[in-house]
């Protein structure tokens, strides 16, 4: 009987562990999206250009991510088209804004990157002119 005891015991404690860290697994496929570092860039050709940087480091493919960055004091707001990032992936790129829809200055402004199940975002003082 203390043997039955025993292996049912076991048997008990396996199956608790299985499903134990098959959710551990399922939890670690997320998609995690980071912003990195935002900087101002120069004006070209009549076109202010901003760089981010965006990042997957989430454990799953990210398709459909953009960019938004919306300048409150001026009720301007542009968005990205979509794209994709891999798992573990990091993406440079630029943002474009037509010097004719926004007026010189130093402005507070929010840039969010999200995708559907994600999103991060930060308020950065932008630099137009």
């Amino acid at each position: 009987m203390k043997l039955m005891k025993g292996i049912f015991a076991l048997l008990l404690i396996a199956v608790f562990m299985a499903g134990t860290c098959s959710l551990a697994s399922a939890y670690d496929r997320t998609q995690k999206l980071r912003l990195g570092k935002v900087r101002d860039g120069y004006i070209y050709n009549g076109e202010f250009e901003m760089h981010y940087n965006a990042k997957n480091i989430g454990s799953k493919d990210i398709d459909g991510a953009k960019v938004t960055l919306w300048i409150p004091d001026l009720d301007f707001q542009i968005r990205t088209t979509s794209f994709d990032l891999e798992k573990k992936q990091k993406n440079g790129q630029f943002l474009f804004l037509q010097m004719k829809e926004v007026k010189k200055g130093t402005y507070m402004a929010k840039i969010t990157l999200s995708s559907d199940h994600e999103k991060d975002s930060k308020w950065i003082w932008v630099t137009i002119g």
